[in-house]
């Protein structure tokens, strides 16, 4: 079963500072200049099991950061679901998300992580 984000959440989190995160679903995507005004840090996750989900995605990165209010933000781009066996080839996920054109016009604004998909339970 896969599950999509439909719509928004926040969650706050505090150690040593306060830190408020705001989940903005794909399905959101007219509204997320509104939340990027605000924003210290840009946190974008793509489906790295999902070809056809990873394609919109891309672009929809790309688009994000057009927006004038992203422009300065440092940009985190998680690749979920890298344990999955119908994961993409790594080389194919870099071409779809032009990751060295991403990481020319970032520069040291963007850092990648490589996250599983914890469907199962931590000890």
């Amino acid at each position: 079963v896969e599950l999509h984000t439909l719509g928004g959440g926040v969650a706050a989190a505090a150690r040593g500072g306060a830190v408020e995160l705001r989940e903005v679903g794909g399905s959101m995507r007219s509204v997320w200049p509104t939340y990027l005004a605000g924003a210290d840090a840009l946190v974008y996750v793509l489906d790295a099991a999902n070809p056809a989900g990873a394609a919109a995605g891309a672009t929809a990165l790309w688009r994000v950061l057009t927006e004038e209010a992203a422009q300065q933000l440092p940009v985190l781009l998680v690749l979920n679901k890298q344990d999955l066996p119908c994961v993409m080839p790594r080389a194919q996920l870099e071409a779809m998300l032009r990751l060295d054109d991403l990481r020319a016009a970032l520069g040291a604004r963007l850092t990648t992580l490589d996250s599983a998909s914890a469907t199962a339970a931590v000890d």
